[in-house]
């Protein structure tokens, strides 16, 4: 734009240049109008008899920046969003399942200190609701009125030493290595309360560095009330045949291997990544109906979000119980 003002000897007058690019885009400018006697134009020799009063006019600006079409993905989903999907699968509900087994042993009475009586983060994260350990301790396979619960393992928020704050594998695997009995996971994740179960002892997994476990293990969410059975593979079938070749007819379930637990270098997962816990705690997955499920709908990924509310979380609190069935 080149303007030169009246009174300067020369005419006063504004050129400017519109592009296709930004032919909608207009930003306001204020410029001299041009002179006038009346309403007659004065020629660039003429001079009025005032000074022209300025006028708007529209100078193009560069367009905006263009927005992407495509929605991010949700980061984080909440317990009341998750309550929602887990209606749909009534069947896996943890009190039912615990309510189905106390019927059967209707006649036995069972201590609170059996169920998970020494769990900071049930009593805590759970405000202390007794039922929570109970639908847990009364969903464990062959749960019978003498077995018991043990605290082995109590690391992070709840810990009752200041070294157990700040957790990592080795402090874990030190702790359950040279347990001979089934053990119960409880994982603390923002608001979320969720665990495992694990049939074989771990020390079974540190020898043969691959798959183990059985098909009774199972995923738990006590946050959402649902119990995730184990739907893996079984694997080593060439074992089996090979056994069988060479006339072995005894049981074979000890050759079976399933997809149910596996020990890393850095990490312990629950299947293939259902739930996978790694490094200092602070590096952890979860992408169900792997090994684990109940049939959600991962086009939505739901099976993602549904045990910490992210598919990469952080614990918080963690305990593991030995389970003594006696």
């Amino acid at each position: 734009t080149t303007t030169i003002q009246p009174g300067s000897g020369g005419p006063a007058y504004t050129t400017f240049k519109l592009t296709p690019e930004s032919k909608h885009f207009y930003s306001q400018a204020t410029l001299p109008k041009t002179p006038t006697q009346g309403n007659k134009l004065l020629s660039p020799f003429d001079k009025p008899d005032k000074e022209p009063e300025p006028h708007t006019v529209f100078r193009p600006s560069p367009p905006p920046v263009p927005v992407s079409k495509t929605e991010l993905p949700k980061a984080y989903v909440s317990e009341r969003d998750n309550r929602e999907i887990a209606t749909r699968f009534k069947q896996f509900s943890l009190s039912t399942a615990s309510e189905r087994k106390q019927r059967q042993l209707k006649n036995i009475e069972l201590d609170a200190s059996q169920m998970f009586g020494d769990s900071h983060i049930l009593c805590e994260n759970l405000e202390g609701d007794l039922e929570n350990a109970k639908n847990l301790f009364y969903s464990l396979p062959g749960v019978n009125a003498h077995t018991t619960t043990h605290l082995i393992f109590n690391g992070g928020e709840y810990a009752t030493t200041e070294e157990y704050r700040d957790m990592n594998i080795e402090m874990l695997m030190s702790a359950i290595s040279d347990i001979d009995c089934p053990t119960v996971f409880i994982f603390k994740s923002g608001d979320y309360t969720f665990g495992a179960y694990a049939t074989t002892p771990w020390k079974t997994g540190m020898e043969s560095n691959d798959y183990f476990g059985g098909p009774k293990c199972f995923l738990f969410s006590l946050t959402l009330d649902l119990k995730i059975p184990f739907v893996g593979k079984s694997i080593d079938v060439e074992s089996i045949e090979a056994a069988q070749r060479a006339g072995y007819d005894g049981p074979i379930h000890h050759l079976v291997h399933h997809e149910a637990l596996l020990i890393g270098q850095d990490f312990i997962a629950f299947g293939k990544d259902d739930l996978v816990i790694g490094g200092d705690f602070k590096d952890c997955t979860s992408s169900l109906e792997m090994s684990y499920g109940v049939g959600l709908n991962t086009k939505k990924g739901e099976e993602k979000t549904l045990l910490a509310g992210s598919s990469k979380f952080t614990i918080d609190a963690m305990e593991v119980f030995e389970v003594m069935m006696n």
